[in-house]
């Protein structure tokens, strides 16, 4: 019985060392295709302003379509590790499908209804991989689960300033204000993306520096007694 107890957390050991480096590896993933997403952002952006074309923002959303698919699709496979993963999947999807589908749709009513989804459905993904990212990390490293707590937080803080002054702007006296506080908003932003770029690309060695920490002995095992050899008493 005493076997069987020991070779169970052997296996849990295991597995949790499997579970780490492949994390690690799809996180690593992860970061490659953001950084391929934003290369490809700058080049649409020059084909858009070049050719002046429709056909270029829709090949440059096209771009985003399948980058993001094959995002969730890692983000799917990470499931098994905790749910937050799958559901901030399902919402990265819902999103880029709205945002690829307003490409196509003149500025009517349907168009504003898409962007607010999409505005949402972002907003859910957020929540739910940040989450995700901070409850995982928080065995492997404590002070970057912390960090996606905060760049979470963060994000949030913008997103609420950014409302308010897309709400001030329509009231004059203040509106020029409330322009210069949203392009500050925007321009922290793009702060944002390079933020969660550098805390994803640790958070990808933290893991598989984790998973190849020797193991350690239990907390609660029962500490070695030497053994100890006495002298026979004198007769």
């Amino acid at each position: 019985m005493e076997n069987e107890l020991i070779n169970t957390e052997d296996e849990q050991q295991f597995d949790s060392k499997a579970q780490y480096t492949d994390m690690a590896r799809k996180f690593m993933t992860m970061f490659v295709i953001q950084i391929f997403l934003i290369c490809s952002t700058f080049k649409s952006i020059i084909i858009v302003f070049a050719a002046r074309s429709g056909m270029a923002v829709i090949y440059f959303g096209g771009i985003v379509l399948i980058v993001n698919i094959i995002n969730s699709i890692i983000l799917f496979s990470l499931n098994k590790y905790d749910s937050d993963f799958g559901v901030a999947g399902l919402f990265n999807i819902l999103s880029t499908i709205c945002s690829f589908i307003k490409l196509f749709l003149p500025d009517n009513s349907t168009a504003l209804l898409l962007s607010l989804l999409n505005s949402v459905f972002s907003i859910f993904y957020l929540l739910r991989f940040t989450n995700a990212m901070s409850s995982r990390l928080l065995r492997a490293d404590a002070s970057l689960s912390e960090s996606w707590d905060t760049y979470r937080k963060a994000n949030i803080n913008i997103l609420i300033i950014a409302i308010v002054c897309a709400v001030l702007a329509f009231i004059s006296g203040i509106n020029i204000l409330a322009g210069i506080v949203a392009i500050l908003c925007a321009l922290a932003d793009v702060g944002l993306l390079v933020w969660e770029l550098v805390i994803l690309y640790k958070s990808s060695g933290a893991m598989k520096a984790f998973a190849a920490k020797p193991d350690e002995p239990p907390s609660n095992a029962a500490p070695i007694t030497p053994l100890v050899s006495y002298d026979n008493p004198a007769e």
